[in-house]
């Protein structure tokens, strides 16, 4: 066996090769200059909400399931529909229904944010860097999809359509991030026989 042979052989399993957006979030999980921000953030958030009924219900305990998961689906479904329709030949009907639903994907908003900063306040530090980051993204989507709401109602319907399109990219960029933090929660769904495990993560009341 010649030595070219001889090496090919000897190779070892080649290194794995990470993607780009893998590099991106675990170097966020590094990145201790947002702690600040963090610190301050989540000790408001934790003397804001006590444990107790209000609390249960941000994490989903009544319903056995994390509450912020399922309410992301709305906001992003409007949105993502807006843009369908804004891709087709505009029309008085496609127009409105549009309009329609990027004021729906607003009004959900609201509470997917108070559930998702629920959640984030008792992740472990890598998480909520990462965190942070998915907060910053998902607040410019609303903060263009708001203003494409108003350029829509005063007929300006390009400029509409431009600021939703930018809205969505911020949206699914935040999306992903949102993603990689969602696997810190415990596995299964929230039940009564698991409330003690998911108050421990959660740090709500348990029922009994």
């Amino acid at each position: 066996m010649n030595r070219r042979a001889s090496n090919i052989f000897r190779r070892g399993p080649r290194p794995s090769v990470r993607s780009h957006p893998v590099e991106m979030v675990e170097g966020l999980e590094h990145a201790s200059a947002l702690d600040r921000v963090i610190r301050g953030v989540s000790t408001a958030v934790r003397r804001t909400l006590r444990p107790g009924p209000a609390k249960d219900l941000l994490h989903g305990v009544p319903f056995g399931h994390p509450a912020h998961p399922p309410l992301t689906d709305l906001p992003m479904g409007c949105w993502m529909s807006a843009a369908l329709l804004d891709l087709m030949p505009p029309t008085a009907g496609t127009q409105r229904a549009s309009r329609a639903l990027v004021a729906a994907g607003l009004s959900t908003a609201v509470p997917t944010a108070l559930t998702g900063l629920a959640d984030w306040s008792v992740l472990h530090r890598e998480q909520q860097r990462v965190g942070v980051v998915h907060a910053v993204s998902t607040a410019t989507a609303t903060v263009l999809y708001t203003a494409s709401l108003v350029a829509r109602r005063r007929g300006r319907e390009a400029a509409g359509r431009t600021l939703g399109f930018a809205g969505l990219t911020a949206l699914l960029a935040g999306g992903y991030l949102g993603g990689t933090w969602r696997s810190a929660r415990p596995p299964g769904p929230v039940t009564p026989t698991r409330s003690r495990t998911w108050c421990r993560w959660a740090g709500t009341t348990c029922a009994r």
